[in-house]
């Protein structure tokens, strides 16, 4: 994994697909509170910001486009171009999205296909889009 720390107001955009069915997470928090990706015994492709939860079925090769981001202290993520509510900042919060390419632990690894990735340092509602619709194309990814 790649360590990166997210200030206020930036972002991390990834277009990937994950070839395992459990425990590959592509983005994850130093506390391990928030992350993105396959979860044990589970069927969903899942998006959890600090204890916020949205989930779409795991499809095998799909491709998934996924946003993780800090705002005036608030941490949000979005999953092939929904939103996830973003969350008041608290202990964890601080360093959100610390890792990519794991959930912060050997086990939990990202394993698939990084079809491109985006850091930004500052960004606007208009710039996400066009992340998003960038690494879309890219990836031949529905958002």
């Amino acid at each position: 994994p790649i360590s990166v720390t997210l200030g206020n107001n930036s972002l991390l955009s990834a277009a990937v697909s994950s070839d395992r069915t459990s425990n590959s997470f592509v983005f994850g928090d130093s506390s391990r509170s928030a992350k993105m990706g396959m979860f044990t015994n589970s069927a969903f492709f899942r998006l959890v910001p600090n204890g916020d939860l949205m989930s779409i079925p795991y499809v095998a090769a799909s491709k998934h486009i996924i946003t993780g981001f800090r705002d005036n202290g608030y941490t949000a993520g979005r999953l092939n171009g929904v939103e996830s509510k973003a969350t008041a900042p608290n202990a964890a919060a601080q360093t959100t999205w610390v890792t990519f390419g794991s959930a912060n632990s050997t086990g939990q690894y990202f394993s698939g296909s990084i079809y491109g990735a985006i850091l930004l340092d500052d960004y606007s509602a208009d710039k996400v889009m066009k992340i998003e619709n960038y690494l879309s194309a890219k990836a031949r990814a529905t958002l």
